[in-house]
């Protein structure tokens, strides 16, 4: 696009210059400054434009990875959402040897449908938050956590892949959430049951 409007321009000179009389003929010298200047013109025309679509490119891609991350996030917790949590699984499994799987952690909230009932949906996702928000605190480089839906939650762990490192990364999240939960109805108890697994 940028190319057309060079030409056009270009073009537009020569008509301009013609209607003003001026001689285009090769044996006129005020023909060959008027194609120097045309020339310095169009380059410094075509190199604006390059760093213009340049621009408009690097806006463009910054624009395209933050939309990429906003549809990988859940809104509510600002953990990462089902879909990136099944993108991150294929690539590990699929890059990992047959002695390399990824290991996860499995978060369910017990009992929160209660909770929601009992406290309202806003007091219920005041104790969401503030789950995710403790999780995240303990997981350290190579330990990314999830919200898979609703009550649910994983942390996939690529750093870690023996049973015992697995268990004690469990029991600190489950003293973690157990923790009462202040919220605007009150403090609230959630029980939470966590299972391992290697994909």
């Amino acid at each position: 696009a940028s190319l057309f409007a060079v030409l056009f321009l270009f073009a537009g000179i020569l008509v301009r210059a013609g209607l003003a009389g001026v001689d285009l003929s090769m044996q006129n010298g005020e023909f060959i400054v008027f194609c120097t200047f045309s020339a310095v013109f169009t380059a410094v025309t075509v190199a604006f434009f390059a760093r213009l679509n340049l621009r408009e490119a690097e806006v463009l891609s910054q624009k395209n990875e933050e939309m990429r991350a906003v549809a990988l996030t859940d809104a509510l917790t600002r953990a990462r959402n089902r879909h990136a949590f099944q993108y991150r699984l294929d690539k590990l499994i699929t890059q990992a040897g047959p002695d390399d799987r990824p290991a996860m952690l499995i978060l369910d909230l017990a009992g929160f449908k209660l909770i929601n009932d009992t406290y309202r949906q806003a007091n219920g996702d005041e104790v969401l938050q503030t789950v995710a928000a403790r999780i995240r605190t303990l997981l350290q480089p190579g330990r990314t956590l999830y919200r898979l839906g609703g009550d649910e939650f994983a942390v996939v762990c690529s750093d870690e892949k023996s049973k015992p490192g697995l268990l004690t990364l469990a029991n600190r999240l489950a003293n973690a959430v157990s923790e009462p939960i202040p919220t605007n109805a009150g403090d609230v108890n959630v029980n939470v049951s966590i299972g391992l697994s290697v994909a």
